[in-house]
C-alpha cells in the first residue's frame, strides 16, 4: 500500500465554501417533500445541504444530535483478539498490537474544515453523523511508516456524493448529476439509520406553529386601542381623540373628558391556543426518535407516569447499538486492510476493534446481591468489591470508617516456619522440603489403602536424598537432635506433672 495524498482538489473545496447557500429561508413542506424524494432517488445534495442547516439552527435538533454522537465517541476502544487455537494466539497478539498502533496514530479532519483536527474519538463521531444523515463519507489517506500503517481520514460532506445506482458515487463538481466509482481502498462510507428524513418532517411541522405563533405574538403582544367620541367626524373633538388615541397607544396616557372613552382591544382565549402544544409535541417525537425517550416521560399517565417508558434504559441500548455497528464498520472496511498489509492479502483478522461505552453500575442491585451472598455464606475476595465500587483499599493501619484500623497482613508461611526454626535454634532451610513432604504424606494418608500407603512410603525413601538436597550432613543431625532432644524433655516434664492414675 503506497503512501498517497489527496484526491479532492482545495479548488473544489474553496468552491464548495464560496457557493453556500441558506436553505431554510423558502423552504415549505411542499418543497420539503420534493427534496425527500429526490434523497430516496438518490440525489443527495440538496437534502444533505438542508439538514445540515436544520440540525445547525433548531436549539433542540442541535442539543438532540450532540449529547447522540458524543456518547459513543467518548470513551475510546479496545483491541480484543478472537477466541481460537491456541496455536494462534501468538499471531493474534501481532494483529492486536498493529491495529493498536493503526488506531492510536491515525489523524481525522473535516474536508471543508481543516481547523478541526483529532484522533479515533473526532474519526467515531464524524462516522455518526450517519445516524441523521444517512451516510458519513471520509477519504482516507494511508500513510505507510517503519512502525507500522496508520492513516489520515477526511470527513466530506454528503452533497460530494450521489447514490443514483445504488452505490456511492464521488461527483467531481458541484452540482454534478453522475459520479464516479470510489475504490474501496480508498474511502470509508458508514451507514447509519439515517434520522433527519423524519426529523425534517418534525422540523416542519414545528416551524409552521412557531412562525404563526410569532406573527401572533407581533399583532397581539400589545392590546389595541379604542377611542370613543361623540363628536362628528372631521372636527376639533374628533381630531382631539385621534390625538389622544395616538398618544396613548405610544406613550401610554392620554386625558379624555368624560363623555369621552378610551378602550383596549384585547385577543380572547390566548390560554387556549394550539401554537405551543403542537411545538412540544414536535420538541418531543425529536426527542424520542435521536435519545429514546421523550424528555419528560409524555407517554406515562398518572401521577406516577406509569406506562412511561424509561428513558436511561432506551437511551442506554441505543449507546450500546452505536458502538456496535461503528465497531463493525470500522472493523469490515479499515481494520481488514491494516491486518492485509501487514500479514499478507487474504489474511483473517485475529482481533477486532471494540468502541468502549459507559459502565453503567447498579449500585442498589449491587448491594443487594452481596448482601444476599454474605447472608448464605459465600466467600467473597474483598479486592474486586472495592474496585466494583471504586474505593481504596485501605493500608495496613489505616483508621476505617468503623474506627478500628486495618490488621497488617499476617507475614508469609515461609517466614513463619523459619521464625519457628529460628526458635528451635534448627538452622533455615530445612523447613520447605519437610513440609511440603509432610503435607503429601497427610493427603496420601487420607485417601489411600494400606497397599498403597506402604507404596508411597517406600517412594518417600527413596525421594529422600533429593528433597534434603542442599543440607549439610552435620545440619541435618542438628535437626534431628534438636527435635529429639525436645521430644524427650516435653515427654519427662509431662511425666513429672501428671497426676497418679493417668497415662500420658
Amino acid at each position: 500500500m503506497k503512501k498517497r495524498s489527496n484526491s479532492i482538489a482545495p479548488k473544489r473545496i474553496e468552491r464548495s465554501i464560496q457557493s453556500r447557500f441558506q436553505p431554510l429561508a423558502n423552504l415549505t413542506p411542499e418543497r420539503l417533500t420534493a427534496m425527500l424524494d429526490a434523497f430516496n432517488a438518490g440525489y443527495l445534495a440538496e437534502a444533505a445541504r438542508t439538514w445540515e442547516a436544520m440540525i445547525r439552527r433548531d436549539d433542540r435538533l442541535q442539543g438532540l444530535v450532540n449529547k447522540r454522537l458524543s456518547a459513543v465517541a467518548r470513551y475510546g476502544f479496545d483491541v480484543v483478539t478472537v477466541d481460537g487455537d491456541e496455536g494462534l494466539a501468538a499471531e493474534a497478539a501481532a494483529h492486536k498490537e498493529k491495529i493498536e498502533y493503526f488506531l492510536n496514530n491515525l489523524t481525522a479532519t473535516n474536508a471543508l474544515d481543516e481547523n478541526q483536527q483529532g484522533g479515533f474519538s473526532l474519526l467515531v463521531r464524524q462516522m455518526a453523523t450517519a445516524i441523521g444523515m444517512r451516510y458519513a463519507v471520509h477519504e482516507i489517506v494511508w500513510q505507510p511508516g517503519d512502525e507500522g500503517l496508520t492513516a489520515a481520514f477526511r470527513h466530506v460532506p454528503l452533497w460530494f456524493f450521489e447514490n443514483r445506482t445504488g452505490r456511492l458515487r464521488f461527483l467531481e463538481q458541484d452540482y454534478g448529476v453522475s459520479g464516479i466509482e470510489m475504490p474501496a481502498d480508498e474511502w470509508l462510507v458508514t451507514v447509519g439509520a439515517g434520522l433527519m428524513e423524519a426529523s425534517s418532517v418534525a422540523w416542519m411541522y414545528k416551524r409552521l406553529p412557531l412562525r404563526d405563533w410569532l406573527s401572533y405574538s407581533e399583532k397581539f403582544g400589545f392590546p389595541g386601542v379604542l377611542g370613543k367620541t361623540n363628536a362628528a367626524h372631521g372636527t376639533a373633538e374628533w381630531r382631539a381623540m385621534e390625538d389622544a388615541v395616538r398618544i396613548f397607544s405610544a406613550e401610554f396616557a392620554a386625558v379624555c373628558n368624560a363623555s369621552e372613552a378610551i378602550e383596549l382591544i384585547e385577543a380572547k382565549g390566548g390560554a387556549n391556543m394550539p401554537f405551543p402544544e403542537l411545538i412540544e409535541r414536535m420538541d418531543k417525537a425529536l426527542a424520542i426518535m435521536w435519545r429514546g425517550g421523550d424528555l419528560g416521560t409524555a407517554s406515562g399517565t398518572g401521577a406516577d407516569n406509569t406506562g412511561a417508558s424509561l428513558q436511561g434504559t432506551e437511551t442506554d441500548l441505543i449507546e450500546q447499538d452505536d458502538a456496535a455497528w461503528l465497531s463493525e464498520a470500522l472493523q469490515t472496511s479499515v481494520i481488514r486492510q491494516v491486518v492485509e498489509y501487514h500479514f499478507g492479502r487474504g489474511v483473517r483478522p485475529l482481533a477486532y476493534v471494540q468502541i468502549r461505552t459507559k459502565d453503567r453500575k447498579n449500585t442498589d442491585m449491587d448491594l443487594k446481591v452481596l448482601e444476599t451472598l454474605s447472608r448464605i455464606g459465600l466467600p467473597l475476595a474483598k479486592a474486586p468489591i472495592y474496585e466494583r465500587f471504586g474505593l481504596p483499599v485501605p493500608e495496613p493501619g489505616e483508621e476505617t470508617l468503623g474506627g478500628a484500623p486495618v490488621a497488617s497482613p499476617p507475614p508469609p508461611a515461609e517466614t513463619l516456619a523459619n521464625e519457628v526454626a529460628a526458635s528451635l535454634g534448627v538452622p533455615e532451610g530445612w523447613v520447605t522440603p519437610i513440609e511440603s513432604l509432610l503435607r503429601e504424606m497427610k493427603a496420601k494418608a487420607a485417601t489411600a489403602t494400606p497397599a498403597e500407603w506402604e507404596e508411597f512410603l517406600q517412594e518417600t525413601q527413596a525421594r529422600l536424598p533429593e528433597l534434603l538436597d542442599g543440607l549439610a550432613v552435620e545440619e541435618l543431625a542438628a535437626v534431628f537432635e534438636g527435635a529429639l532432644g525436645g521430644a524427650v524433655l516435653e515427654g519427662v516434664r509431662q511425666a513429672v506433672q501428671r497426676k497418679p492414675g493417668e497415662t500420658l
